[in-house]
């Protein structure tokens, strides 16, 4: 009878074990499913990209473009090496530490309540809607979501354990993985710590427990957290602001991931979240009745990371909706809290667990039917029909969202290529990017974001303005592409010139006129593709003549490539579009006008002259047929 009496509470403990572990994997089997069903939105696709550089240059860029710690991006080079560029393998990633906080919950809770309370954390934490959407994201906030809930049962372990060394170990490990997932998670370290450091005043008896924990989360802090401030500095002060809130729209985003989950309909917002916050509050008031030095350092954790998105949102707007992902872990224990109340059990634990079911059936139905990139879908499609099958799409943005949905959308010639992809960008390593695209595609469909962080100068933009002629701007499906002809696509349609060379240094390769016909008053539009023999030694200035009988009666001097990049600049085997907009004074007299193009020093103004194929010199301008002028 005693035996019987005390394996009644071991197949008890072991039944809890075996329930928590079928709730993990139950979770797991949630997160993985349709993993890779839907194409990458922007942010995942920057993480790819971002993460495939060298661990160099990703350290270089924290400093200098992408205000976040390294441990993600690390991880997922790896992890990319390991499984390729998938985008199931690229959100798996995120599947393990988002499942891991089903156990890590559970732990917490039965550390305080017992097993009923165990369970129910599992159970929250298995259908929470956030949790899932995190885990199916490929970015960082699953790993901070993990960690964090680590952290925080490692400060419940600390509290409730009188040999707190396993709770020790646990605390500093998840909170170094803490602070290394995202900036907000030194938030939680240093909340942790404040809430412990109070136990310290507060309560004697777990003091010393208490300070223990609040020495680790400190050096945690000072050794790991803060270094990695001071080296992403620069990189968080040059970040763009983000849309400033309102704060009844802040207070309804915290209330929305309250209520577990970002991707409810605008209409249940309000009503689920004020309820989900009455139930956080009610929770945290059930938990300091239970155990006040776990409140303490939960509470601490929970809001130090709203005190700074607040402060933020003040001093400079910083929020974004995945940054609440900092705080899901503590309100899933206040909710346990309220649902594991001995007074109320029998009716708020049953409340607590249908109401998140609902709540999470109904935002995962909304988040299994929307589409992250319906936009850039339908402008795949509008591309097919106004493309041509020469023709390239660049961003000027590592996303490779365009790259991969256009191509899977486009399923035919049309491809996709990202420029600049690398940071800091290089004028350089941008014109050795652009000038094979140039020579091989006929037209360049160029998508950029209106204001980014990856090319704030528009260098890539103003390349192309340079070295191509623009063409009307085309709006697809609320996308703005600017639309370059490249010398390959200019070549196709225009008057081949001979093979003569100004000097032996550059080719002027073939050219197009505006219309066969000016009237004078006018402007003839003259377009040549220049070629780059060999590199030249001094700066040259170009003109387009309009000549007869030996008298100049109209003309064009300039810089070739309206003086962006003098002529010494150039690189051997370059190709590259001018136009020379020739105004016709009112006075010319009608006929017919024999058009001419050459180049001279700008320092001597002496011509350069024309040599043929063989060699031989044949004067010192190139022949652009001719234009008839007609009366104004």
């Amino acid at each position: 009878m005693h035996a019987e009496r005390h394996s009644s509470p071991e197949r008890a403990n072991r039944a809890v074990l075996w329930l928590i572990l079928a709730l993990t994997l139950i979770g797991f089997g949630i997160r993985s499913f349709a993993l890779g069903a839907k194409n990458l939105r922007g942010d995942e696709s920057f993480a790819a990209v971002f993460a495939h550089q060298s661990l160099a240059i990703i350290w270089h860029s924290l400093h200098t473009s992408e205000p976040h710690p390294p441990g993600y991006y690390f991880l997922l080079h790896w992890w990319i090496d390991l499984g390729g560029p998938s985008s199931f393998n690229l959100r798996y990633l995120s599947v393990l530490p988002a499942a891991l906080c089903i156990p890590a919950l559970a732990v917490a809770a039965g550390r305080v309540w017992g097993r009923s309370a165990a369970v129910l954390a599992a159970l929250l934490a298995t259908v929470n809607p956030l949790l899932v959407w995190q885990a199916q994201d490929a970015r960082m906030y699953a790993q901070l979501e993990g960690a964090s809930a680590l952290t925080v049962t490692g400060m419940v372990l600390v509290l409730t354990e009188s040999r707190s060394k396993r709770g020790l170990v646990l605390l500093g490990c998840a909170g170094v993985l803490t602070v290394l997932s995202h900036f907000y998670g030194l938030a939680v370290v240093a909340g942790a710590a404040a809430g412990l450091l109070a136990v310290v005043v507060t309560n004697a008896g777990t003091r010393r427990r208490a300070l223990a924990g609040f020495l680790v989360l400190t050096a945690v802090a000072l050794v790991v957290g803060i270094p990695f401030v001071v080296h992403g500095w620069p990189a968080l002060q040059a970040h763009f602001p983000f849309p400033s809130l309102t704060p009844a729209t802040l207070l309804l985003e915290l209330g929305a991931t309250a209520a577990g989950g970002l991707t409810l309909p605008a209409h249940w917002q309000l009503a689920v979240g004020l309820g989900a916050v009455g139930c956080s509050v009610g929770g945290a008031a059930c938990l300091a009745l239970r155990n006040r030095d776990v409140f303490l350092a939960v509470g601490g954790a929970l809001m130090a990371p709203i005190a700074l998105l607040l402060v933020l949102e003040l001093l400079r707007p910083g929020f974004q909706a995945p940054y609440t992902a900092v705080i899901v872990c503590p309100l899933l224990l206040c909710w346990t809290a309220l649902g594991a109340q001995p007074r109320v059990r029998m009716l708020m634990g049953p409340v607590v667990v249908c109401a998140a079911t609902v709540v999470a059936a109904r935002s995962l139905t909304v988040y299994a039917r929307s589409d992250k990139n319906a936009q850039f879908a339908s402008a795949a499609q509008q591309l097919l029909i106004r493309a041509g099958p020469d023709d390239v799409i660049v961003t000027n943005y590592p996303d490779p969202t365009l790259k991969w949905d256009y191509e899977e959308q486009l399923q035919g010639p049309l491809r996709v290529t990202l420029e600049p992809a690398f940071e800091p960008i290089s004028a350089a390593q941008l014109d050795a990017a652009f000038q094979p695209i140039a020579q091989r595609y006929s037209r360049i469909w160029f998508w950029t974001l209106g204001q980014n962080s990856w090319d704030p100068k528009h260098q890539a933009e103003r390349w192309l303005k340079t070295y191509t002629i623009q063409e009307p701007t085309q709006r697809l499906a609320g996308i703005d592409f600017r639309v370059f002809e490249t010398p390959s696509g200019f070549l196709k349609d225009a008057v081949r010139l001979p093979q003569q060379t100004f000097d032996g240094q550059i080719q002027a390769l073939a050219y197009t006129l505006s219309s066969p016909s000016v009237h004078a008053g006018q402007t003839l539009t003259v377009t040549v593709c220049w070629r780059v023999v060999q590199h030249p030694s001094e700066v040259l200035t170009a003109f387009v003549h309009l000549e007869r009988d030996g008298k100049l009666y109209a003309q064009r001097d300039r810089p070739p490539l309206k003086d962006a990049v003098p002529t010494t600049a150039w690189r051997t085997g370059d190709e590259m579009l001018d136009s020379f907009r020739v105004p016709i004074p009112p006075a010319t007299p009608p006929g017919r006008y024999p058009v001419v193009l050459g180049l001279y020093t700008s320092a001597t103004v002496q011509r350069l002259t024309v040599l043929a194929a063989s060699g031989e010199p044949v004067g010192t301008t190139v022949s652009l047929g001719a234009v008839t002028v007609q009366g104004g």
